[in-house]
């Protein structure tokens, strides 16, 4: 599984921005087993979504999140989870041992 949190510097982004930038968290046997961090260096929604597709995430965790994206991503294949705040590693840590409150 692949989990991607819209982030900026280290928490959740507030809000879905028009250049994001993504930590993408593999994961194995329910935990963590590596992160990477990648920018997204063409603007717009659509670019944005691309990027998450290229990546394969099962999951994006992130904050504020435009409909339209949502239902972009949800089309794909995308679980979504938005109006989260926080530290995007504890985030991933609470959604895998099923603490994350929603």
């Amino acid at each position: 599984m692949k989990i991607a949190v819209h982030c900026q510097h280290s928490g959740i982004a507030g809000c879905f921005s028009e250049r994001p930038e993504f930590v993408f968290f593999e994961i194995e046997q329910g935990t963590i087993r590596r992160s990477v961090r990648r920018e997204c260096l063409v603007p717009g929604l659509a670019a944005a979504c691309d990027a998450l597709l290229q990546e394969d995430a099962d999951l994006l965790i992130c904050g504020r999140l435009p409909r339209e994206a949502e239902q972009a991503l949800t089309a794909a294949g995308i679980l979504v989870l938005h109006d989260l705040s926080g530290d995007a590693r504890s985030v991933v840590e609470h959604y895998l041992a099923g603490t994350l409150p929603l």
